[in-house]
């Protein structure tokens, strides 16, 4: 999991710290302080997650938790796209659905395991077709 995160997260890190220091050269205390006062105003989760889709004026982040975890933070832990993620088979069980579209279901169709369940965590029901 470590190896993997680092693979595919530490990029998003590399590049939001790349866009504050830019091609920068000087003092490197003139350096830091700079980055103290960009990170003041964004910090680096908000910058590595500021593309990701953010969800709605009128729901809240728990109402959909695997699917805003999988969109963000754990976003090197999934597979899957198109409204639905789930976590890799080797991580854990839990899938999340942007919403309950035709496509976000016929997406999740898609990541359920041959031999095995995906469990989801929302306030909304779902209503498989």
């Amino acid at each position: 999991m470590v190896i993997e995160g680092k693979r595919t997260f530490w990029p998003l890190i590399e590049e939001s710290l790349a866009v504050i220091c830019g091609k920068e050269r000087g003092n490197i205390l003139d350096r830091l302080d700079n980055l103290e006062s960009a990170l003041q105003e964004k910090n680096l989760f908000q910058r590595v997650t500021q593309n990701k889709k953010a969800p709605s004026k009128d729901s809240h982040i728990l109402d959909r938790p695997i699917w805003n975890s999988l969109t963000t933070i754990h976003a090197p832990f999934a597979v899957g796209q198109n409204g639905a993620r789930r976590f890799k088979k080797n991580v854990s069980i839990f899938a999340g659905l942007e919403d309950e579209s035709e496509e976000s279901l016929s997406a999740l169709a898609g990541l359920m395991p041959k031999d095995g369940n995906l469990f989801l965590i929302q306030v909304d029901p779902v209503i498989l077709p």
